[in-house]
């Protein structure tokens, strides 16, 4: 949506009175909607529910561009176990420029009461292992909120379990601060708000999480790209081991809502599904993706995984605004492509994440390295971790280097084409496989593209034909369209004449934006 305004006249009063048209300046912008999916609608909630908050305590935000606040917080303690029914942002009042986005992960017991935790609440950008939430994070995330996200409402059948004798009594909250100006002065007590009844619903809801690792070997893209698509992957053998729990039967489970995940260089997203080699309509898609508009989708129809099922999650990007390497990172200069599936009832499967295997990527960047592209001393990269000394030189022709670069994710090239799978349950239990060593998966290739042919223009009505209309003319309705039409007409010529007087004035600015207009056919 592209809007404008006039913040010094009454919209109903210059309607009215044509010399209060005045040029809006710069008191205009853009805004991302989701005018006709996704919206919840909101789900009465049990008349014994009850809400607490789970967040910051005046966390004082570092004056600096990224920040990661972790805090442990200990869940209230309910005789028996409760199922949460809604949860929403909480966001304090002066935070709202920062809050980029905010996750919750189940921390195990013993994890959160370890002696080895030296403190429980501050920045958690590196692995600090005396830090809880650099263990925790092992395990599933069950809580995803981003910028432009709404109140999330479980389903009249399902809650997440909490308390009692559930596995869900410790979380940790990690909010990502984003403060490009570098801000100092924040202090902040954001977090969520949590909607719980003792009455229990019908199934246990989980969240399924799949994508790429959040690393260098999970994503790793040059500057200068037009086009390319990274994507993680679920193989069968995951979900055949993943897709099981106490009360899944059948080996299927129903996903309700999704939140498409990514950072600033990704302009569209969308999760395939594959079952029995035939390819399903999507389980989600945001083929116009806004980082800073975000929500989780409500689906209007419930959606079956079943156990040996494949899935494929796509990020496609447009790195050509960028002049260094974009890493698989949590910082928001970094990148991420995941898909958060709701699901219930709950399965064991709560992350599976794919990332390259260290032959396929470190062969590829040696290779880039032989052919002129990448500079920089890739043993400290790939043996010390030091990836920002990396840098890429297209060498004059931005076409053939994104051509090699694609070649990274050609499933055809017997060069690059392993990845490791990670395939673990919200405690961080392997599933499939127990360890990574020496075991690597492809991507999915080997099946039927889903067709919808629900908007082919070109397509052929084979059903009966229409039947004919006799269509009647009222002629005092046809004159009374037609004078209508000529006010119409003139009310138009004035604006314009309007417009023509406002450019004389000084508004010249007006023109220049619209003749700029076409830019935003780059996005």
């Amino acid at each position: 949506m592209l809007y404008a305004f006039n913040k010094d006249t009454d919209p109903t009063e210059e309607f009215f009175d044509e010399n209060s048209v005045v040029w809006h300046g710069n008191n205009k912008g853009t805004q991302s909607l989701n005018i006709d999916t996704g919206i919840p609608d909101p789900v009465k909630l049990e008349n014994d529910t009850e809400w607490f908050d789970a967040t910051n305590d005046n966390a004082h935000v570092p004056a600096q561009e990224t920040t990661y606040w972790c805090k442990l917080i200990k869940l209230p303690v309910f005789n028996d176990t409760h199922h949460i029914v809604k949860a929403a942002p909480v966001i304090s009042p002066g935070s709202e420029p920062i809050i980029h986005h905010m996750l919750t992960y189940a921390c195990p017991r013993h994890l959160a009461e370890s002696p080895d935790n030296t403190y429980l609440d501050g920045p958690c950008d590196n692995w600090d292992w005396e830090q809880p939430a650099t263990r925790c994070q092992a395990g599933g995330i069950n809580y995803a909120w981003a910028v432009g996200g709404n109140a999330l409402y479980y389903p009249e059948e399902a809650g997440m379990p909490i308390s009692g004798d559930s596995d869900l009594q410790y979380v940790i909250l990690q909010i990502h601060y984003n403060n490009p100006q570098k801000t100092a002065g924040y202090i902040d007590s954001s977090g969520i708000r949590v909607w719980h009844t003792p009455t229990l619903r019908q199934y246990d809801a989980g969240l399924i999480s799949i994508g790429t690792s959040v690393n260098p070997y999970g994503q790793f893209i040059p500057p200068g790209i037009d086009w390319t698509r990274n994507s993680g992957f679920c193989t069968s053998d995951c979900t055949s081991s993943g897709i099981t729990g106490d009360d899944v039967s059948d080996g299927t489970v129903y996903a309700f809502a999704s939140l498409l995940h990514a950072h600033t260089v990704a302009v569209a997203l969308n999760l395939q599904q594959i079952r029995d080699g035939q390819e399903l309509s999507n389980i989600d898609q945001n083929w116009h993706y806004d980082f800073n508009y975000q929500q989780t989708i409500i689906f209007d129809e419930l959606k079956e995984i079943k156990a040996g099922d494949e899935f494929i999650m796509n990020c496609y990007i447009n790195s050509t605004t960028r002049d260094w390497i974009t890493m698989g990172g949590e910082s928001t200069t970094q990148e991420m492509c995941l898909a958060f599936i709701y699901v219930y009832p709950a399965p064991d499967l709560a992350i599976c994440w794919t990332d390259f295997s260290d032959p396929s990527l470190d062969q590829w960047l040696y290779d880039a390295q032989d052919a002129g592209y990448l500079d920089g001393n890739l043993s400290q990269a790939i043996d010390g971790w030091n990836w920002d000394q990396l840098s890429w030189d297209e060498q004059g022709d931005a076409k053939a280097a994104e051509d090699f670069y694609n070649e990274l994710w050609n499933p055809d090239n017997s060069r690059y084409n392993t990845f490791y799978e990670r395939c673990t349950t919200e405690n961080g239990t392997w599933l499939f496989p127990k360890t990574i060593d020496g075991i690597s998966h492809k991507i999915p290739t080997d099946f039927t593209p889903y067709h919808d042919n629900s908007y082919d223009c070109n397509a052929t009505n084979v059903g009966p034909s229409p039947p004919s209309v006799t269509v009647t003319v009222n002629t005092g309705l046809l004159i009374a369209i037609i004078a209508a039409s000529i006010i119409v007409t003139i009310t138009i010529l004035v604006v314009l004449l309007k417009c023509v007087c406002a450019r004389k004035r000084g508004g010249w600015g007006q023109g220049h934006e619209l003749g700029n207009y076409g830019k935003l056919q780059n996005v």
